[in-house]
C-alpha cells in the first residue's frame, strides 16, 4: 500500500485541497509532508457521524450552509464523492460545516454530462442524508424527494464502496488462507 496506492490517494487529496483553497469549509493551511502524508490544520468540532450516533440535532441553517459549500465546490469543478460518509463532515465549534478527506475527490469536467450530474448528485445526496438524519426541522419535501430518487438509482450503481480496497481485502484473505493451509505447511516443512 505504502509504495503503490497510498501515494495516489495522497496526491488526489492534495490536488483536491489545492483546487478548493479559499473556499470556506475547506482547510486553507495544508502541506505535503511526503509522498504518503499531508498535514493540515486541526478542525475543532465533531464529525456528523458522531452526532448522529449520539442522536444530536443541528439547526437547518447548518445544512443550508453545507449545501452552499458543496455547490461552491462543484463550481470549482470538484466532486468529493464520499459525502454520504458522515464522518467526512465536521460541525465546527462555531457551528459551521467543514469537509475533510478528499482522497476520492476528482475534477469532473472530462466526464460525460450524465456522469457529471450523477457525481454532483452523489455529493448533494450526502448533504440531504445528513440533513434528514440530524436536522431539528424536517428536510424540505423537494430535497427529500431528491434523496429518495437518488437512493433508488444508487441501489443499481455498480461501483459501490472502494473497489481497490475490496480487492485488497479479498486478496489478503485468500493469501492468508492459502498460507495457513495444510498443503502449504507440509511443503514448507519439507524445505
Amino acid at each position: 500500500m505504502r509504495k503503490t496506492i497510498a501515494p495516489l490517494f495522497i496526491n488526489q487529496e492534495y490536488k483536491g485541497l489545492a483546487r478548493l483553497q479559499d473556499v470556506d469549509g475547506v482547510v486553507d493551511n495544508f502541506c505535503r509532508l511526503s509522498s504518503i502524508a499531508i498535514a493540515y490544520d486541526f478542525i475543532e468540532g465533531t464529525p456528523l457521524r458522531q452526532l448522529a450516533l449520539q442522536q444530536q440535532h443541528l439547526p437547518g441553517e447548518f445544512f443550508k450552509e453545507f449545501e452552499r459549500l458543496v455547490a461552491k465546490m462543484h463550481r470549482r469543478g470538484v466532486v468529493h464523492l464520499d459525502l454520504r460518509n458522515l464522518g467526512n463532515v465536521i460541525c465546527s465549534k462555531d457551528g459551521k460545516p467543514y469537509i475533510i478527506d478528499f482522497q476520492s475527490a476528482i475534477r469532473f469536467a472530462h466526464f460525460p454530462r450524465w456522469l457529471q450530474r450523477f457525481m454532483r448528485g452523489a455529493d448533494m445526496s450526502g448533504v440531504y442524508k445528513a440533513w434528514h438524519k440530524l436536522a431539528k426541522d424536517s428536510l424540505p419535501q423537494a430535497k427529500a424527494d431528491y434523496l429518495h430518487d437518488f437512493n433508488h438509482v444508487r441501489k443499481r450503481w455498480i461501483f459501490k464502496g472502494y473497489p481497490i480496497q475490496r480487492a485488497y481485502l479479498w486478496c489478503s484473505g485468500a493469501v492468508t488462507q492459502i498460507l495457513n493451509s495444510e498443503f502449504v505447511r507440509s511443503i514448507l516443512d519439507r524445505l
